[in-house]
């Protein structure tokens, strides 16, 4: 990935671009305002918050703009991106805080082969990229996960997670497990030990209330779960983590 140009327009007035062939990528982000772009042939409408991509060898013109707020990046890229021409609403914090990041490295630098213009512009694609596979993850599949996610830490049961999208335990299992290759519980679990290695990075809470905080009423269950997930009990994990020198590693 190779950064060539960046343009964070704060509503100056900007002439129409002409209609013309394009040989590197194009990423447009729309904060405020709206204009219209038209790619091979095709009229996209943007207002705030949403995406245009531009691919290498498409012809795209632009309306002149007036108290627009965008940012524009082209790039080389060795990969065809499969990104959608358009992308409603594509601003998502996440991608706000790296277009931040991206102005203040701007402050200092305008160089863009500055190593750290293209570790966010990975960043970004990359972001982009996980949005539109969210999109079209399978509703089922994404309420699933996102209660499990913000309830990890109490006593749910599969009932509980069924109830919750609305589905017998018996359909949304089979629905999950079709999409996912794992079941809910097993997806429960897998998060809940997930945030329990995080915590023992901290090295300072006790295991019994790490158990507790990601919804293991009985401690041995914890300890045996966390094994079998793993193949460190909780402590050596802990011990392991705080002892490993990784400057020795590739």
């Amino acid at each position: 990935m190779n950064l060539i140009y960046y343009r964070h327009n704060k509503k100056e007035p900007m002439l129409a671009m002409e209609k013309n062939p394009i040989s590197c990528h194009e990423l447009t982000l729309i904060f405020n305002g709206s204009t219209q772009y038209e790619v091979n042939a095709v009229k996209y409408p943007l207002s705030a918050g949403d995406i245009i991509y531009v691919s290498k060898g498409s012809t795209r013109s632009r309306l002149p703009l007036k108290d627009v707020d965008y940012v524009s990046l082209n790039f080389y890229s060795g990969n065809a991106l499969g990104f959608p021409v358009k992308m409603e609403n594509g601003i998502s914090d996440i991608i706000q805080q790296l277009i931040n990041t991206f102005d203040s490295i701007y402050k200092y630098t305008t160089n863009l082969n500055d190593p750290r213009f293209e570790a966010l512009l990975d960043c970004l694609l990359l972001q982009i990229e996980t949005q539109i596979s969210l999109q079209t993850e399978n509703p089922v599949v994404a309420n699933v996960k996102k209660y499990v996610k913000e309830n990890y830490s109490q006593k749910i049961t599969l009932a509980d997670i069924a109830a919750h999208v609305y589905l017998s335990p018996v359909y949304c299992e089979s629905v999950f497990r079709k999409e996912t290759g794992k079941s809910v519980i097993d997806y429960l679990i897998d998060e809940r030990i997930k945030i329990a290695k995080n915590m023992l990075w901290e090295g300072g809470i006790p295991l019994k209330k790490i158990a507790l905080a990601v919804g293991f009423t009985d401690y041995n269950y914890f300890c045996r779960t966390f094994k079998k997930r793993t193949g460190y009990a909780p402590l050596q994990y802990r011990k392991r983590q705080l002892t490993f020198d990784y400057s020795n590693t590739d």
